[in-house]
C-alpha cells in the first residue's frame, strides 16, 4: 500500500465523536454502507459531514463508515478518487448506490501528480477493498464489463463535455422537426464516442423529468 489507510467503524454518533487525527480537517474520501447499499463521498470536514449524514433518513440506514486517508490528498485527488469509486462500485454490482447521479456533470481535469493518484493509489485502494471483501471483482474484470465501459456517470473531458452540450442543443433545436435529423459523430475506436452518447442519453432522461425542458413532454 502506498501509505493509504482505510479506517472502518460503525456509522453512529459515538464513532464520529471519537474521531481524531489530522484527517478530521483534511481531504478524505469515504463511503457509508450496509449489506446492500453504499454512499460514496469526499470532504474536508469529516466529522461535520458524517453528522449531516446521520440526520439524513436515507443515509441513516447505512451501518458502517470507511474513511480513505492519505497524507498527500488534495481536493482534486479526492474528487477524482470519489468519482472513480462510484463508477467501479456501479460496475462491481454488489451494492445499490445512493448517489451515482452526482457524477453526471463531472469534468475530467488535470492536477499535480494525477497519474499517481488516479492509477497507482487507486489500484492500491481497490486491492485493499477486495482483500477486505468489501467488493467482489478485480479492476481488470470491472474494466472489461460493458456496464463500466458505457457508464453514463464517467468523468468527461472538456472536449467530451462540449460535444455533449452541442448534441443536446442540436436535439432541442430539431425536436419538433417533421423529418429526422442526423448528427454524425466521427472518431477512431477508443476515443470515447460511446461514453459521450451514453452521457447524452442519461442527460435527456434527466431533462425529460423537468416540465420546463423541451424534452419534458417525452417522459
Amino acid at each position: 500500500m502506498s501509505n493509504i489507510e482505510i479506517k472502518t467503524m460503525p456509522f453512529d454518533r459515538s464513532s464520529i465523536d471519537r474521531m481524531n487525527g489530522y484527517y478530521t480537517d483534511y481531504p478524505v474520501v469515504y463511503f457509508l454502507n450496509n449489506d446492500t447499499t453504499v454512499y460514496i463521498g469526499e470532504t474536508v470536514a469529516v466529522r461535520n459531514r458524517m453528522r449531516d449524514h446521520l440526520n439524513n433518513s436515507e443515509r441513516k440506514a447505512l451501518k458502517k463508515m470507511s474513511l480513505i486517508i492519505h497524507e498527500k490528498f488534495n481536493r482534486s485527488a479526492t474528487y477524482n478518487i470519489e468519482t472513480k469509486l462510484i463508477n467501479y462500485f456501479l460496475a462491481d454490482e454488489r451494492y445499490r448506490l445512493q448517489n451515482k447521479s452526482q457524477t453526471v456533470n463531472s469534468v475530467m481535469h488535470n492536477y499535480y501528480e494525477k497519474k499517481y493518484f488516479n492509477e497507482e493509489l487507486f489500484e492500491d485502494i481497490w486491492d485493499e477493498l477486495l482483500k477486505r471483501d468489501i467488493v467482489d471483482n478485480s479492476r481488470y474484470t470491472i474494466e472489461n464489463k460493458d456496464i463500466f465501459k458505457l457508464s453514463p456517470f464517467k468523468e468527461l473531458s472538456i472536449e467530451q463535455l462540449e460535444l455533449q452540450q452541442k448534441i443536446l442543443e442540436v436535439c432541442k433545436k430539431h425536436i419538433n422537426d417533421d423529418e429526422p435529423f442526423v448528427f454524425l459523430i466521427k472518431g477512431e475506436a477508443g476515443v470515447g464516442k460511446s461514453v459521450v452518447l451514453s452521457s447524452v442519453m442519461n442527460k435527456i432522461q434527466e431533462l425529460s423529468k423537468e416540465k420546463s425542458s423541451p424534452f419534458g413532454r417525452y417522459q
